[in-house]
């Protein structure tokens, strides 16, 4: 077991390609039918080159000895795969992006793009949308800009979401007085970078309204709150999307119904839809959209049974068909790229380079800080449960016991923790699972308590 060092995740995979290339261990078959390897081989085999296992033990700590070990098991013990972070497939850091671009190429080079072993695309029942059952008429030309700043970055912004290292920028330096009003739904502004930014931020809207079923930072910050069912007080279809081999979906039933006041999201778009754009929220009968009814219609046209009732009675729908391993995918030419030509048509590197992480050690900040997310709660969302509370109540810092020996700290002393971006202040846990050179803070907890 290697700690590697903070940020240096990319050596590593950058080093494991090479090894890869180098001794020719990867899926030949499915490389050279299934990528465009073949059209480009000699672009990809000159840029690995550089990014030997000992270039990258000296920035990673693990030495080079292991990496070409551990590289030739990867390439030997099909069918292999390398785990992606979290559902963006980034880490935040300013690397991370390109991090998980020679993920992809390894996993790639393994051959388990859809194979056996490695991650599947997912079969899925179609479930349509509100539009789809009821047809709105001709939504108008979208007009004005991105307060985020998306729109610069083309290749991404086909996703469709946003993004938040440039949201609180965006409102109070590039386009100051552009938002007027804002709906937070269930998000806490203690999940962005620079928090306290994103507070002033926040500030310049006029009206805000958030909904949520916990007093968040952002509930604080808002004009009006609107007390959110919780997905225990809800109906609905869940479509397996995670390496789902097969198509299924669940029927969510709600085990009671929402407390006091409290409403669906759907509820309260539906509400809001009506009363400012009536005629895109009409059935073709003219009657305002009915979620039970809306719900009901999904449940029917997905094939599910003729009502939700009737899913909801079944519980588990499983589409049993044979998996058959794509062979086409949805890139421009049909296969997998290594090399992306589209990078490189926009001057932009296209394979996986090395870049430092942003953030490193320095004499007034001597050591790495790092987020977790606890397997005990539900990020931000779970800390209401009584249980899981006592489990995990409060949010602490921890410290590696040879630091903590070397600076004085105990266990459960308050400790305050200090960046070029702020402070926080709270308990410490001395642990000998860190770097002697790390502090680790868990995500989604409150800093301060009024």
């Amino acid at each position: 077991w290697y700690p590697i060092r903070p940020g240096s995740d990319l050596a590593v995979a950058l080093a494991m390609i090479n090894i890869l290339l180098e001794d020719n261990l990867f899926d030949r078959d499915f490389v050279m039918r299934y990528t465009n390897f073949p059209e480009y081989e000699r672009q990809i085999r000159d840029h690995f080159k550089q990014y030997t296992p000992e270039w990258a033990a000296n920035l990673s700590d693990v030495p080079a000895a292991d990496i070409r070990r551990i590289s030739r098991e990867f390439g030997t013990s099909a069918p292999a795969i390398v785990p992606a972070h979290k559902k963006t497939q980034c880490a935040n850091y300013a690397n991370s992006t390109q991090l998980a671009f020679a993920i992809s190429v390894l996993n790639i080079l393994a051959g388990t793009i859809d194979r056996p072993g490695g991650r599947y695309f997912p079969r899925q029942i179609a479930v349509p949308g509100v539009d789809a059952i009821y047809p709105p008429p001709a939504y108008p030309a979208k007009t004005g800009r991105r307060v985020d700043g998306k729109e610069k970055l083309p290749l991404v912004l086909e996703d469709g979401s946003g993004m938040f290292s440039t949201l609180a920028d965006g409102l109070l330096n590039r386009y100051p007085g552009m938002i007027q009003f804002a709906f937070w739904n269930a998000y806490t502004a203690l999940a962005f970078p620079q928090p306290k930014l994103m507070e002033q931020a926040l500030a310049t809207i006029p009206f805000m309204v958030t909904m949520d079923f916990l007093p968040t930072d952002t509930v604080n910050l808002s004009d009006v709150a609107l007390p959110s069912a919780i997905y225990l007080e809800t109906n609905d279809i869940v479509v397996r999307e995670y390496e789902a081999k097969m198509p299924q979906a669940v029927a969510r039933v709600a085990v009671g119904p929402p407390a006091f006041e409290a409403r669906g999201l759907g509820a309260v778009a539906i509400e809001l839809g009506r009363r400012l754009a009536p005629e895109y929220f009409r059935t073709p009968e003219g009657e305002v959209i009915n979620p039970t009814t809306l719900l009901n219609e999904k449940a029917r046209r997905a094939n599910l049974g003729a009502n939700f009732a009737e899913f909801a009675a079944k519980g588990l729908v499983t589409l049993e068909q044979p998996f058959v391993p794509r062979t086409t995918f949805n890139v421009p030419g049909g296969k997998c790229q290594i090399y992306v030509p589209q990078f490189g048509e926009r001057a932009k590197q296209p394979l996986p380079e090395w870049r430092p992480k942003r953030e490193v050690p320095s004499r007034e900040y001597p050591y790495y800080y790092l987020t977790f997310i606890p397997a005990v709660h539900k990020r931000n969302s779970t800390q209401n449960n009584k249980i899981l509370a006592e489990m995990f109540p409060t949010t602490q810092a921890w410290i590696p016991r040879a630091m903590g020996e070397r600076l004085g700290i105990r266990d459960h002393d308050v400790v305050r923790i200090r960046s070029r971006v702020g402070e926080i202040v709270l308990p410490a846990i001395l642990t000998e699972r860190l770097r002697p050179d790390c502090v680790m803070v868990p995500h989604g907890f409150g800093h301060r308590s009024q």
